[in-house]
Formats: structure tokens, C-alpha cells, sequence
């Protein structure tokens, strides 16, 4: 089965600029292109949580507030609120 990329690209070559995936009676579904595009959010969600969150990657969040010896440090909204909620 092709990625999700190479399909949108050989319709890019096609049509232009841009592609929208228009379905009807589940049909993405089916070919698995909806799972694909899904999946590829959901990871990439992962990645950003993980650039936020962090112990070892010295640009996130949290790894700051590790080593900021006490000081004050600037977060994103999303580190508040999941901070807020652990």
C-alpha cells in the first residue's frame, strides 16, 4: 500500500497546488487512508508532547524547570495545564 504522501503527491503532479480528500460511504476509510492520516497526527501530537515534556531534551519544558536552579522559567499553556493536572 502507498503512504498517505505519495498518494496527495502523484495528485498534487495532477491538479495542482493542493488536494482534498473527499470521501463518501466511508471509502478512505476502507483504503486505510483515513487510518494513515490519523496516525501520522496522533504522532505527531506524541512529538510535540515529547519536545514540551521531556527530562533529557535540554529544549523542553520541562528539562528547564529541572535545571533552572530555582530561577523562573517561561512554559507553554500546555505545560501549565498538564502540570496543573498531574
Amino acid at each position: 500500500m502507498c503512504s498517505l504522501n505519495h498518494r496527495c503527491a502523484e495528485r498534487k503532479k495532477e491538479s495542482g497546488k493542493q488536494v482534498l480528500l473527499v470521501y463518501g460511504g466511508g471509502s478512505i476509510r476502507k483504503n486505510g487512508i483515513y487510518d494513515e492520516a490519523v496516525l501520522k497526527d496522533a504522532l505527531k501530537e506524541c512529538g510535540r508532547y515529547d519536545r514540551l515534556l521531556s527530562r533529557t531534551q535540554a529544549a523542553s519544558d520541562v528539562w528547564r524547570i529541572n535545571h533552572a536552579e530555582g530561577k523562573p522559567v517561561t512554559v507553554s499553556d500546555d505545560t501549565i495545564t498538564i502540570l496543573k493536572t498531574a
